[in-house]
């Protein structure tokens, strides 16, 4: 077996514990596809409910449509993943990174879809060149995040910044940008519980 495959293999991992819990916006059937996808990195019986929450979400909910698919984009690549046949693994992993990119390419400003397609392509082996893409879209949300945070779920957004300033190599004003929005979020929450 080619050594690149099994590279493949072991590395395709996606992180754990992200939007496990939801403010009153999020939709509950985003809540559940997060909660699948993330179970699915593991246990490649979730992909198929995943799957399910997700073609819901795009033709249910106009505004997640393109999220959506760059969710069911990443589950085909995690299929690949589980795939037992080397081949199989990259024509699963390429299907699965083609149609992120269209997804992304449709809502580029969507802080979501922007870390799934990142932290994917960043945990991708390294002949798949796509280090550069994760970097670019880390760095867009970092620039979209101080406009952007108001209106997007709180949980996933303390979560997510968490995942930044611990795994990504950061310049002093993209860490300064992240603490002050994460400080921000956690005013807002404090403020909330005592009113």
């Amino acid at each position: 077996m080619n050594r690149s495959y099994v590279f493949l293999c072991i590395v395709l991992a996606i992180p754990l514990g992200l939007g496990a819990v939801a403010d009153d916006h999020t939709p509950a059937d985003l809540l559940s596809g997060r909660n699948f996808y993330h179970a699915s990195v593991e246990d490649e019986q979730k992909i198929v409910p995943a799957r399910k929450v997700f073609i819901r979400l795009s033709t249910e909910q106009p505004p997640l449509k393109w999220r959506a698919q760059v969710y069911l984009g990443a589950l085909t690549a995690i299929q690949g993943k589980h795939a037992f046949w080397p081949q199989q693994k990259l024509r699963l992993v390429k299907k699965g990174l083609e149609q992120m990119d269209r997804g992304l390419r449709k809502n580029p400003d969507d802080l979501e879809s922007l870390f799934v397609h990142a932290t994917l392509n960043r945990n991708l082996p390294f002949f798949f060149t796509r280090g550069n893409l994760a970097k670019q879209d880390f760095e867009r949300i970092i620039h979209l995040l101080p406009a952007a945070y108001p209106n997007f779920d709180r949980e996933f957004l303390l979560d997510m910044i968490v995942y930044i300033k611990t795994h990504l190599e950061l310049t002093e004003d993209e860490r300064r940008v992240l603490n002050q929005v994460y400080e921000k979020i956690l005013t807002q929450k404090k403020k909330e519980n005592e009113s």
